[in-house]
């Protein structure tokens, strides 16, 4: 960060706002500015989160950590009166529980420890801290599970091979309890951070949307179910990613994201993978992101409808990174800070002006 503050560093005016902001906030929150100390520490934390596993964070405590900058620059857009009030996200829980269905049976919320027996481990999965897994599962039935996870939550799975799966706050996760000697195949509806078992005789396909991904064992994220817009990011490892309508394929390489839209070709450009590394780790980290996209995440989060009433704050770039566990107002406050626009949250949604 203190190449930031360099006085040939164009951005050093942007970085000396935003370290403003964040010591005002540690100060009313805490009665002392550690702004430094704090930063230091979540990009320490970054450093280190590539060479060991993340935690998974469901509502836990976690140390605070908020710090926002912003880039005060909009992309080019033309907007009609008709777009003065725009709804630009609105996928709402209706549940607060993590959900499973097991085959043809009703499903039943994950953490209600009579649902798992823990003297059959060949026929039940096993509860975990926050997660389930089915690594010791061999029921010679075959039978479909079904994850379903709500707004302000992250789940963990084990599958039976060992791979682990990440879902995000409103992801629909569908999987076999166990796998056969074929192609590993599950299917996903949201958001998931894979972490592949290695099995070069059997690929692990995730279906997406119109999206095949196949790999033997590498680490990767998907996200689908926006504006019927899919995306693969490849973490380490190789992936091949098919869509399914057209036979179109690429194969991606570490830092790689592709991006599925309906009619238009497959399009991979380099990403920040701190972004990917981070969510399933309890925080929101977003690079050189709309204002759009990253309210999108938080609506996610938080359970609340977005809508712009000023459609110029849509394209403004940020970078922010902030705790999961923050309470929502606390969000909105610092977002307030950066005097791009006035955002409120009014019952169940976050209103831009």
């Amino acid at each position: 960060m203190k190449d930031w503050q360099n006085d040939e560093n164009p951005h050093s005016e942007e970085f000396s706002k935003e370290k403003i902001i964040i010591r005002e906030h540690f100060t009313r929150k805490f009665g002392h500015p550690e702004v430094e100390n704090e930063l230091d520490k979540f990009h320490n934390k970054r450093r280190l989160s590539a060479h060991k596993m993340p935690k998974v964070w469901i509502g836990a405590a976690a140390t605070l950590l908020l710090a926002i900058s912003t880039y005060l620059f909009t992309l080019p857009t033309e907007r009609t009166a008709s777009e003065h009030r725009k709804l630009v996200y609105s996928e709402r829980s209706v549940n607060s529980d993590v959900l499973l269905q097991s085959g043809d049976r009703d499903a039943v919320v994950v953490g209600n420890k009579n649902n798992y027996p823990q003297v059959d481990k060949e026929t039940y999965p096993q509860l975990l801290t926050g997660g389930l897994s089915y690594l010791h599962v061999k029921d010679r039935v075959i039978s479909k599970e079904i994850i379903t996870v709500p707004s302000g939550k992250i789940f963990k799975i084990v599958l039976q091979d060992g791979t682990e799966v990440w879902l995000n706050a409103q992801t629909k996760f569908t999987f076999p309890n166990r796998f056969d000697e074929g192609a590993r195949r599950v299917e996903l509806e949201g958001e998931a951070y894979f972490r592949v078992s290695k099995d070069p005789q059997r690929p692990f396909i995730v279906k997406a949307n119109n999206l095949e991904t196949s790999v033997i064992g590498t680490e990767f994220n998907i996200k689908n179910g926006y504006d019927k817009q899919s995306s693969v990011t490849l973490l380490k490892g190789k992936v091949q990613v098919t869509n399914t309508l057209n036979a179109e394929s690429e194969l991606l390489a570490p830092g790689d994201e592709l991006i599925s839209r309906p009619g238009v070709p497959l399009k991979i450009h380099k990403i920040d993978t701190d972004d990917y590394y981070s969510w399933h780790e309890g925080y929101f980290h977003f690079d050189d992101v709309a204002f759009s996209e990253v309210l999108r995440e938080i609506g996610r989060w938080y359970n609340l409808d977005v809508i712009f009433e000023n459609p110029k704050a849509k394209g403004v770039k940020l970078r922010f990174t902030a705790d999961r566990d923050e309470d929502k107002n606390v969000i909105i406050e610092l977002l307030n800070d950066l005097n791009m626009a006035k955002i409120a949250i009014e019952g169940t949604s976050i209103v831009v002006r």
